[in-house]
């Protein structure tokens, strides 16, 4: 039994060796793609408050009402806009610290995409026309998904060829992927940006680019 136990012990030690022997270079690889943006997405929240929950509800159908409208003036496909569903609840209003009954609420957000950019100024005019509307837009890529990961791609060859290189230099070779791991989370997903410019009648319309950086870290094995 002794035998055993100083035998196994041996064969732990000779892995454990054996894996600190293990030669790696670790580094990463980053890489950007800059997109004309081809979709402006919109969130409209409207709120409306009365003194009863009915009345409340009543004057938020009317203003959903109004936005359907606008959807339609601005030619919005029915795929490309979405009402959620409704909140409704007691409203509040905090006065001398002491929380003090408003009555009641109704909430609502309608989400939808604008796709040509020279109507833009007309849909913010139209959404500006009410003042239970609260409105957020940013620009987007209808196929965010594929520059993504095509980034991500680039990023992993980026780290793949920087490898190479600086282990051609010391005569030596890399060998199999012993980790990967992305890097930079600090950084936004999607870094904006707007400029004006004239379309084809004339008239001023907004235009964006959006960056999308990638960084990865890989650590590969060092062989002769």
């Amino acid at each position: 039994m002794k035998h055993l136990f100083i035998l196994c012990l041996s064969f732990l030690i000779s892995t454990a060796d054996a894996q600190q022997a293990i030669r790696f270079i670790n580094l990463t690889g980053t890489a950007e793609h800059i997109v004309d943006a081809d979709e402006i997405v919109f969130n409209i929240q409207v709120r409306t408050t009365a003194k009863s929950l009915d009345e409340a509800k009543k004057k938020n159908d009317e203003q959903i009402s109004n936005i359907r409208k606008i959807l339609a003036e601005l030619n919005i496909k029915k795929d490309d806009f979405e009402i959620h569903p409704i909140s409704l609840g007691k409203e509040y209003e905090w006065q001398n610290n002491k929380r003090v009954d408003k009555g009641f609420f109704a909430a609502t957000n309608v989400t939808f995409k604008l796709k040509d950019f020279s109507r833009y100024y007309e849909a913010t005019d139209k959404l500006a026309s009410s003042d239970n509307f609260t409105v957020n837009s940013y620009y987007n890529l209808s196929n965010f998904e594929f520059y993504n990961k095509t980034t991500y791609q680039k990023a992993l060859i980026a780290a793949k060829e920087k490898a190479e290189y600086m282990t051609k230099a010391l005569n030596i070779n890399i060998g199999k992927v012993l980790e990967i791991e992305e890097t930079g989370d600090y950084q936004p997903p999607m870094l904006m940006r707007n400029k004006m410019e004239m379309d084809s009648a004339g008239s001023e319309t907004i235009a964006g680019k959006i960056t999308i950086r990638k960084s990865i870290r890989i650590k590969f094995e060092l062989i002769d």
